[in-house]
């Protein structure tokens, strides 16, 4: 992560998020609404078809049935994008 010199994060945070349901638009819109300051990169849920259409409704670049398969190890997280 590269800090500019107040301190203030230069690159957009990426997100991840676990479900896919009706309240997960709402979590997505406050997302959203923080601009180039976070970017939500991922979405899962068991039912795929259902995190399919939020990516698709969010411009979220990958979906995954499960957390386990979203999120990386914990012993290769550095460096290690999601999506």
């Amino acid at each position: 992560m590269t800090r500019s010199p107040v301190g203030r994060r230069q690159e957009p945070l990426a997100v991840a998020l676990a479900g896919a349901g009706m309240i997960s638009a709402h979590h997505l819109a406050a997302w959203r609404s923080l601009g180039p300051r976070a970017r939500v990169v991922a979405i899962c849920d068991p039912d795929t078809a259902r995190a399919a259409r939020r990516a698709e409704e969010f411009g979220i670049p990958a979906t995954y049935r499960d957390r386990e398969a979203m999120l990386p190890t914990r012993s290769s997280r550095s460096g290690t994008r999601i999506g």
